[in-house]
């Protein structure tokens, strides 16, 4: 797993301690996944980036909207009939029938 990076530039990698605890606290989200989304996030939004003091804040709150929104990330919107690869199966996946 990689690391979040703070306003200060530096960067703060999630122990695996807290990760179970977020794992149990949110049990409909894919707690790494969402990790990961958090931190291209913050590369994309370096002015919005967090404080070490902010930090725990910040992921919790992003855990929960994701939580809440039926363990996606607060910034995906599932559109219609479309499947979370959570939940599909292995043909489903391999389906390329959509890029014809």
């Amino acid at each position: 797993m990689s690391a979040i990076q703070l306003k200060d530039g530096t960067f703060v990698e999630p122990d695996q301690e807290q990760i179970i605890k977020w794992q149990r606290l949110y049990p409909d989200v894919d707690v790494y996944q969402e990790i990961n989304a958090m931190i291209g996030w913050c590369d994309a939004n370096p002015s919005k980036r967090k404080t070490a003091r902010g930090l725990n804040k910040f992921i919790n709150s992003w855990l929960k909207r994701a939580q809440d929104g039926g363990g996606h990330s607060p910034f995906v919107k599932p559109k219609g009939d479309v499947i979370s690869t959570r939940d599909m199966t292995m043909e489903q996946m391999m389906d390329t029938s959509w890029a014809k």
